[in-house]
């Protein structure tokens, strides 16, 4: 299944597949809120789309109800917020690509199309290297680079 979405940011549009899970989601609350599922997905009252004020509204609600603090920060951090889901998204899925030994080269672009960046380098922003990757790397280097370079003694 697919969701389509049009006049995304830089006037964008595209198809974005979901999970099944998503999917079976998305036709329970297509089935209880909406008539069409061809309409805009989340709509106000007068048939328009919802606000990000009304996103990040429900977004700290959930927080909240949840029982997830957001910490005490720096002025100007960034909190917990709708933009690191995203973020997380395309940190995990690089993850998970290195980690089934994909050349991440060539994998990159698909993630960038599938979040719908016009760059790569818009992409590259999300993919910062983490500790976790960063280990992945270094053991998987360990391995393949085994005798090649030898120890240097002081």
């Amino acid at each position: 299944a697919f969701i389509h979405i049009k006049n995304a940011k830089g006037n964008k549009e595209r198809l974005v597949p979901v999970h099944h899970s998503l999917n079976e989601i998305l036709k329970n609350y297509i089935n209880r809120l909406k008539s069409s599922p061809e309409e805009i997905l989340f709509e106000n009252m007068k048939g328009q789309p919802r606000s990000q004020v009304w996103a990040r509204y429900w977004f700290t609600k959930i927080l909240r109800d949840a029982g997830i603090e957001k910490p005490e920060l720096p002025k100007y951090s960034r909190n917990i917020c709708i933009h690191c889901l995203r973020h997380s998204f395309a940190v995990s899925s690089f993850r998970r690509q290195h980690l089934e030994g994909k050349d991440l080269y060539n994998e990159i672009p698909l993630l960038s199309t599938y979040m719908g960046h016009g760059q790569i380098y818009e992409t590259e922003k999300y993919l910062h290297m983490t500790a976790e990757i960063g280990e992945d790397i270094l053991e998987q280097m360990e391995l393949l680079n085994n005798g090649i370079f030898p120890e240097v003694s002081k």
